[in-house]
């Protein structure tokens, strides 16, 4: 947005080697494999400290959403059955951490992300808490009207 704040969107996915999964089923004569996919979304609002260093600070607000899909493969003497079961969550999600600026245009960053994950749907799955670490390259379009400001 300026030179200060910017507005992201975060589109996330992780899904469960399907090679793993297919080869523990072939080795296995009785067993109960868990597999997954997750999609999800989030917006955030960042704000920037210290604009003048290239070195600087920033944190993050935001909210977001994601869906986990939970596959249960149960493999028998003969057969394999699969039973599978969709949690959706909204999700709210605070990050801090440093950006390097190596141009106006191209940055290196480091953040933790703290997430709050609240299910909304009925299968019982409990709130979550996750944190974690991202590392990242980011690529400023407008990077000229930001440098004038």
């Amino acid at each position: 947005i300026g030179s200060k704040t910017a507005v992201l969107v975060n589109l996330n996915y992780s899904i469960a080697n399907k090679t793993k999964t297919m080869e523990k089923l072939q080795n296995v004569s009785r067993d109960t494999i868990n597999t997954h996919a997750l999609f999800g979304a989030e917006v955030t609002f960042r704000k920037y400290f210290d604009d003048k260093k290239q070195l600087r600070y920033y944190s993050s607000a935001g909210l977001g959403f994601y869906s986990l899909l939970n596959v249960k493969l149960r493999r028998k003497q003969t057969s394999v059955s699969k039973k599978n079961n969709e949690d959706q969550y909204f999700t709210i999600v605070y990050d801090f951490g440093l950006q390097y600026r190596l141009s106006p245009a191209l940055k290196v960053n480091a953040a933790i992300p703290l997430k709050y994950f609240i299910n909304n749907g009925g299968s019982g799955s409990l709130n979550t808490f996750g944190f974690g670490v991202n590392m990242g390259l980011s690529y400023t379009l407008n990077a000229g009207r930001i440098k004038k400001e």
